[in-house]
């Protein structure tokens, strides 16, 4: 069977994880944006570094308060300069916003692509053995998982880190006393973070598989050969029932992957209300005995310490969002690694003007996974014009050996060719211009009559049609 997903070898991250090459390689699909990315990292920046304005300007309007005349004017001039700051910050935000939606939709429309070309180009045996729902739930939900974290993500993750850093630098610039008690609950946030890296990625990559299972299950169910199917032999109440297993399964899979990451939230909010009181217990000390100014601590506790411990939260749940992806990423990595078996090989001709002679040398084909050949021994020379008929039961090999004649399939040992050339030996497109094929079971594409009767031939003018 194809797809099928990494599992996972290491309980702990490291360079030799599939996990980390995995991440690697998604981050590769950043790579050709990274122009776009790197405008978006400096809007980011001058956002982190305007955020710290707000510090400042409580800070001073505290500090002006204590004084015995207070100027109301500078007061107000502090705070229309917090306002356009704001703003700015605001106007700054919306630049990236766009630059990082630019980078996210062309990845998301990358991987369609890529995953809808993969599969055309996929032999008939693949279609046989995957199930045609699964494949849209890898095309799907699987990418509509990472659409959410690919580029936004990321970048967040970055600028939540020169957050956090430049934070820390900032506290032991204008009060290292509660710089110091700030970081104490940073080592407890990095276990939490390793606690929740590991069960999301373990409840995520069980979500996707579950929302596999039911997206498979209702295309084959509420297709029309399923449909006629089901009913025909009286099985509504059994297909039901399954569904509603599936959809049971999948239920309890989103409730246990959305407690995980409520849990893992909790941490992170209980350590943003830990922090300032913490700092409020030290500044207190620190104002009593005359080692701080009042604005410091007020404006260390209500906007600095905040925007760290906000920062903090923001670095842990961007963390675990882009692990959270990586079970998407693994699915959609599955599917573009599959090998296609019926693949035009370098420097294949093309046959312009096919004469028509067939010839089947000791032709021989074993369907993947079985034992028994369908042909074997097959040897037979059609010269052009010629008309034969195929004849046999139910199973002795007529379709498969159309099948090979269209080269759907590969023989496993011996050949087809026309007019002398084999068929590996051309291209796709030629082959399939010159085989000639009315199938048993009649498919139309969802359009108009015309649509599908110029499918072949795009280009046929109205007098052809008729």
């Amino acid at each position: 069977m194809p797809m099928r997903a990494r599992g996972d070898r290491a309980a702990r991250w490291g360079w030799g994880d599939p996990r980390v090459h995995m991440a690697r390689r998604a981050f590769g699909y950043l790579r050709p944006h990274r122009t776009t990315m790197f405008a978006a990292g400096a809007c980011l920046l001058v956002q982190t570094v305007l955020g710290l304005a707000p510090f400042l300007i409580v800070k001073a309007v505290i500090d002006e308060l204590e004084h015995r005349s207070p100027s109301f004017g500078r007061i107000a001039l502090l705070a229309l300069a917090g306002l356009a700051i704001a703003v700015v910050v605001g106007l700054i935000g919306v630049l990236r916003a766009w630059l990082v939606l630019r980078v996210s939709t062309q990845v998301v429309a990358t991987l369609r692509e890529q995953l809808i070309g993969r599969l055309l180009g996929q032999s008939l045996t693949y279609f046989t053995n995957t199930r045609a729902g699964e494949l849209m739930s890898r095309i799907l939900n699987d990418v509509n998982v990472i659409d959410g974290v690919v580029a936004d993500g990321a970048l967040s993750f970055v600028g939540n880190t020169i957050t956090v850093v430049v934070c820390v630098v900032a506290m032991f610039v204008f009060g290292w006393q509660l710089a110091i008690v700030t970081l104490v609950v940073f080592p407890p946030l990095v276990f939490w973070l390793r606690w929740g890296s590991r069960s999301i990625y373990r409840q995520r990559r069980l979500l996707q598989e579950r929302a596999a299972a039911f997206t498979a299950h209702a295309q084959e169910v509420l297709s029309l050969s399923g449909i006629m199917l089901l009913k025909s032999f009286g099985r509504e109440d059994a297909e039901r029932e399954r569904s509603e297993e599936l959809v049971a399964d999948l239920r309890v899979s989103a409730l246990r992957t959305g407690i995980t990451a409520q849990w893992f939230g909790l941490g992170l909010q209980l350590a943003q209300y830990a922090g300032p009181l913490a700092l409020l217990l030290a500044g207190g000390w620190l104002v009593v005995h005359g080692h701080a100014s009042l604005g410091t601590v007020i404006a260390f506790v209500t906007v600095l310490a905040l925007r760290f411990g906000v920062a903090v939260a923001g670095l842990g749940n961007g963390t675990i969002r882009l692990i959270g992806s990586l079970p998407a990423w693994e699915r959609v990595f599955a599917v573009l690694d599959d090998p296609i078996e019926v693949a035009q090989r370098p420097g294949a001709i093309s046959l312009p003007a096919p004469r028509g002679i067939v010839v089947l040398d000791d032709l021989r084909f074993r369907y993947p996974g079985q034992e028994r050949f369908a042909l074997e021994g097959i040897s037979l020379a059609v010269e052009p014009g010629e008309l034969v008929a195929l004849v046999g039961p139910s199973g002795a090999g007529k379709t498969t050996l159309t099948n090979l004649l269209a080269r759907f399939y590969d023989p496993t040992a011996g050949s087809v060719s026309i007019d002398g050339h084999d068929l590996r030996e051309l291209t796709l497109t030629s082959v399939a211009a010159t085989v000639g094929l009315v199938l048993q079971e009649t498919y139309l594409f969802h359009g108009t009559l015309r649509d599908n009767l110029v499918y072949d031939r795009p280009d046929a003018d109205p007098d052809g049609i008729a």
